[in-house]
C-alpha cells in the first residue's frame, strides 16, 4: 500500500502509471479493512467526547446524533481534530445540521 501505482484502463490502451499520494485507493481489498478500521477508531473518538451523543457511519459518510447544542458541538469540535490529525479536509458543502425541539417563545 505504502508504494502503489495506478493506472486508468481506457478505450484503447491503458493509461501511464501514477502513485496515490493520500485517501484511500478504491479497488484494493485492503482499502475495505482500512476504511473500517479509521470509522472505528473515528467513531470511539467522538463518542468519548460526546457521550450523549450517537455516532455512526456509513463508508465515509459520518452521521451525530445529540441530546443537546452541546454534546452536538463538542462532537463537531472532536470530528475537526480528528479530521486534522489523519489529513483529511471535510467538504463543508457536503455537511448538514438540524435539530428538532420546542420553538422559542
Amino acid at each position: 500500500y505504502d508504494d502503489k501505482q495506478h493506472r486508468f484502463r481506457l478505450p484503447g490502451g491503458v493509461g501511464n502509471p501514477f502513485r496515490c499520494t493520500n485517501g484511500i485507493a478504491q479497488g484494493c481489498p485492503l482499502s475495505v479493512l482500512l476504511l473500517n478500521g479509521i470509522m472505528a477508531v473515528w467513531s470511539r473518538y467522538v463518542q468519548a467526547a460526546a457521550p450523549r451523543t450517537i455516532v455512526r457511519s456509513d463508508l465515509d459518510d459520518v452521521y451525530v446524533t445529540a441530546a443537546s447544542d452541546a454534546a452536538l458541538q463538542a462532537a463537531a469540535s472532536r470530528i475537526d481534530q480528528f479530521a486534522l490529525a489523519i489529513g483529511v479536509d471535510l467538504a463543508v458543502t457536503k455537511c448538514y445540521a438540524f435539530a428538532a425541539g420546542a420553538a422559542p417563545p
